[in-house]
């Protein structure tokens, strides 16, 4: 029997104890997260086999989880301590590596543009046009038919007479109004 057929038929032991019916799909999500879980679990690590110096990890002493590191409280020698976010000792009992940052966002690259009629939108142009970013061509295209269809504040009383999407310009240019110079 396979690593992982032992630990299917595990879960299945498990899983049976509950006393509930499932579905086969709720089944295999549960069996799914159970084995995320378990996968998780293996990463903890006893303390003492924590990095020493100034590399931060993951610790826990039962009850909290915080970044942590190895190192000196400061002022006269003394015996390395654990250490956790604002320089406090304590006494953690398990670590694991810090994950990987996540990937940043992407910036937006593209604007919805709404002109409005006089006195409607107030922007810092002067020229009663109203903006907003987006990351996506649908997103930004969302957000123009939604004014369309809502208006101003979404209240249904002012409509833009234009709508359009471009990469981001500061101030917005109507389109076909372009300086030809």
């Amino acid at each position: 029997m396979s690593t992982q057929d032992q630990e299917r038929a595990a879960f299945e032991a498990e899983f049976a104890k509950l006393g509930y019916l499932w579905s086969d799909s709720n089944k295999e999500k549960a069996y799914l997260g159970w084995r995320m879980a378990l996968a998780f679990a293996a990463r903890w690590q006893p303390i003492e086999t924590a990095p020493r110096g100034e590399v931060e990890f993951l610790a826990t002493d039962g009850e909290m989880v915080d970044k942590a590191w190895f190192g000196w409280m400061g002022g006269e020698p003394e015996e390395p301590v654990f250490l956790r976010a604002h320089w406090v000792s304590w006494n953690p009992t398990l670590w694991m590596p810090l994950p990987p940052l996540p990937k940043p966002a992407q910036a937006p690259k593209l604007q919805s543009n709404a002109l409005w009629p006089p006195g409607v939108c107030a922007s810092r142009w002067n020229d009663n046009i109203s903006t907003d970013k987006h990351r996506t061509q649908e997103e930004a295209e969302g957000v123009c038919r939604m004014l369309q269809r809502e208006g101003f504040g979404g209240n249904g009383k002012a409509f833009p007479l234009r709508v359009w999407v471009s990469e981001i310009q500061q101030p917005p240019v109507v389109p076909g109004l372009e300086s030809k110079t």
